[in-house]
């Protein structure tokens, strides 16, 4: 293992040697393992959203469709609205304002 080759003997005496560790150093690997688990999908995540891939202008502008009004004139139908604790303010609105 030194040399950085790990044949087939070795590999049977180190899962035998695994089973006969105490318990708090099997639960002590089994953590790193998930921790280092955890790092790579954090990493994984992270690559998938680097800025360097979000970097058009296009990509980041708001999707107008359909347009939203200039005017000032909107109308609603079915509109309710939720505060942060999911207490309904506003429930079924129906609005014409010009």
């Amino acid at each position: 293992m030194i040399t950085g080759k790990l044949d087939i003997g070795a590999l049977v005496a180190v899962i035998a040697a695994y089973k006969d560790l105490p318990a708090p150093v099997n639960e002590l690997i089994d953590w790193d393992q998930q921790r280092m688990d955890v790092e790579i999908q954090y990493n994984q995540v992270v690559e998938q959203f680097a800025p360097r891939k979000w970097r058009r202008r296009s990509w980041q502008a708001p999707i107008e469709s359909p347009p939203m009004p200039r005017d000032g004139a909107s109308r609603s139908r079915g509109l309710s609205l939720m505060d942060e604790g999911g207490t309904r303010v506003v429930e079924e609105c129906r609005s014409n304002a010009a």
